[in-house]
């Protein structure tokens, strides 16, 4: 978004990259509101589905900022103020990264409970 801001809609590269972060973060939720209504109990609808398939979005982006957009400038050689937007772009796609980990989490959390639903009998 920066690089559509700063250097218009003509960088190279910018508009993907902003049009991905969008994408990145619609699949994330997505995903997450599949895993929120699975445990309420929610009948499976065709969002849920899209949503399963959409999450392989957020970590393909994050590793495609970590690994291109990060490490392929500092591989390829000395760029002086580059390497500041290579690590910016680095510490983005380990933040994507771990993101998505917090999500995959949830889904863990809430496959456990699932599993064993908390007693709400009222019993002593």
């Amino acid at each position: 978004m920066v690089s559509v801001v700063r250097f218009g809609a003509g960088a190279p590269g910018a508009v993907g990259l902003a049009l991905a972060a969008i994408a990145a973060g619609c699949a994330t939720l997505a995903y997450g509101m599949r895993t929120v209504q699975r445990v309420a109990g929610r009948p499976p609808r065709v969002w849920m589905t899209l949503a399963l398939v959409g999450s392989v979005v957020p970590p393909g982006f994050g590793l495609w900022i970590l690994g291109w957009e990060g490490l392929r400038p500092i591989a390829l050689g000395p760029a002086g103020a580059g390497w500041l937007v290579a690590i910016l772009h680095l510490w983005l796609g380990v933040w994507v990264l771990r993101t998505w980990m917090k999500v995959l989490e949830i889904e863990r959390l809430a496959q456990i409970m699932l599993l064993n639903p908390p007693d709400l009998g009222g019993r002593p």
